[in-house]
C-alpha cells in the first residue's frame, strides 16, 4: 500500500513538473516572438520587466536599461541582418535541466543556441540568466 501511494505521489509531482516546464517553454517562446523577433523596439521595452535585475545588468550594462543592440546581442542570433520571419518559423524552446531552457534560432543554414535560466518570483516568471 505504501509503495503504491509513493508511486502515485511521484506521478503527480512528475506531471506537475512537466506542466510547469511546458508553461515556461510557452512563456520563453512568447517572449522571443514579441520582444526579440518582433522587429520593433516596443516589444523589448515592454518585456524588460520580465528580466531580473541581474539579467538586466548583464544585457544592458550597469546603470541603464536601454539599447536595442544589447538586447539583440543577448537574446538574438548575432547576425547583423536577421531574417526575422525565418527565425520565427524555426524558433524552438526546450527544457534543458533544472531552471535552464534551450532556445534554438536558425536562419540560412546557421543555427545559434541560447540558454535561458528562468526564476519564479512572487508567482511571476522572470529571465535570470543568458548564455
Amino acid at each position: 500500500m505504501r509503495v503504491r501511494k509513493e508511486l502515485e505521489n511521484k506521478a503527480v509531482v512528475d506531471a506537475q513538473t512537466q506542466q510547469r516546464q511546458r508553461a515556461i517553454c510557452t512563456f520563453i517562446e512568447s517572449f522571443y516572438r514579441k520582444a526579440v523577433l518582433s522587429g520593433n523596439t516596443d516589444g523589448y521595452e515592454f518585456y524588460q520587466r520580465y528580466l531580473t535585475d541581474y539579467c538586466a545588468k548583464m544585457v544592458f550594462g550597469p546603470g541603464t536599461n536601454e539599447g536595442w543592440e544589447g538586447w539583440w546581442d543577448a537574446f538574438g542570433n548575432g547576425t547583423d541582418e536577421p531574417n526575422l520571419k525565418r527565425l520565427l518559423n524555426n524558433l524552438r524552446v526546450t527544457h534543458d535541466q533544472g531552471d535552464w531552457y534551450n532556445v534554438r534560432l536558425s536562419q540560412n543554414g546557421q543555427t545559434k543556441f541560447r540558454k535561458i535560466k528562468v526564476k519564479i518570483e512572487d508567482g511571476h516568471t522572470l529571465i535570470d540568466d543568458i548564455k
